[in-house]
């Protein structure tokens, strides 16, 4: 588990897109998607 992933899902519920947390976070859409996809494998 990586800080960055922690960061994108917690940008992700606040925001409540994916899109808006991408754009938030200086990232493309496909890299959150990716990072959260990450995550849950892990958990």
């Amino acid at each position: 588990m990586r800080v960055n992933q922690l960061q994108y899902f917690e940008s992700v519920a606040r925001n409540l897109s994916f899109t808006k947390a991408a754009e938030e976070c200086h990232v493309a859409q496909p890299a959150i998607s990716q990072q959260i996809h990450a995550l849950e494998q892990e958990l």
